[in-house]
């Protein structure tokens, strides 16, 4: 299995197909796995580099220090840098999104084009409450199934959540060994209740993609037009689902990827 050791963490990372390299990050709660529909639609076109953000999966760091957005795109940086990769694709879905408008940020000259999905300038009082509720079920030792489950209704859409997907996501949920811990999920919570990009988006020097959904209840569409206006050199796209479109919207998800990457 592929450890990077880097100035503060021990990253797992994951180096998949050949071409122009994109780097795929991750959203709160998820690890590097949370991309597997995605990288079946674009594996046989680019290099993929998929990493456990900070808190998430197999990455190790001191669970001791909470950290930051900044910290934690600096080790997007450090990871590149470890590869040996000059610049990339880069795209980010949710805290994902922030992460990446951080590392454009702090490294114009390592990105290619950026692309924001389902994401914010600052986490709204709505997602903070949603996700502290989830922060209480950690601390409650509840089984990762019963977690995933609170916030399944506000990840995607009614008409979505079929029996049949919601009993697999408990199922996978429960039995997989790579679990976010409670405190994982804490330091997590705690860089997107502190994130603010709304002074400095508007500096962000590089072509870039934002991308909403219109049944959003985690980052509402207004959100990412209202980011998209601040970035100068900026398209918004729209999808029409919720806020996990990596799932439930893969094909369009990878199309847009794909037709801005030519």
């Amino acid at each position: 299995m592929p450890f990077a050791k880097l100035k503060e963490t021990t990253t797992y990372y994951e180096v998949i197909g050949q071409g122009q390299p994109v780097v795929l990050i991750n959203g709160l709660k998820a690890d590097h796995i949370n991309w597997a529909l995605i990288v079946n639609e674009l594996m046989s076109d680019y290099q993929l580099i998929l990493l456990d953000n900070r808190g998430t999966g197999q990455t190790l760091y001191d669970e001791n220090t909470s950290f930051s957005v900044e910290e934690m795109a600096k080790d997007i940086h450090n990871l590149l840098d470890y590869l040996k990769i000059n610049s990339a694709y880069i795209v980010g879905h949710s805290l994902g999104g922030a992460i990446a408008q951080s590392f454009a940020y702090q490294f114009p000259e390592k990105v290619k084009k950026l692309f924001l999905f389902n994401t914010f300038e600052h986490f709204n009082d709505f997602s903070k409450n949603l996700f502290h509720e989830t922060l209480k079920l950690h601390e409650q030792n509840a089984r990762p199934g019963e977690i995933i489950n609170q916030f399944l209704p506000f990840a995607f859409p009614k008409d979505y959540l079929t029996k049949k997907f919601v009993d697999l996501v408990i199922t996978t949920s429960n039995e997989y060994p790579y679990a976010q811990s409670m405190i994982g999920y804490k330091h997590q919570y705690q860089v997107l209740t502190k994130f603010n990009s709304t002074n400095w988006s508007n500096k962000i020097k590089v072509p870039t993609i934002v991308v909403g959904s219109l049944q959003d209840q985690i980052c509402p569409y207004e959100e990412s037009v209202s980011l998209a206006k601040k970035i100068p050199d900026c398209i918004l796209m729209t999808l029409t689902g919720g806020h996990a479109s990596n799932v439930e919207e893969p094909k369009l998800f990878a199309s847009i990827i794909k037709n801005y990457t030519i």
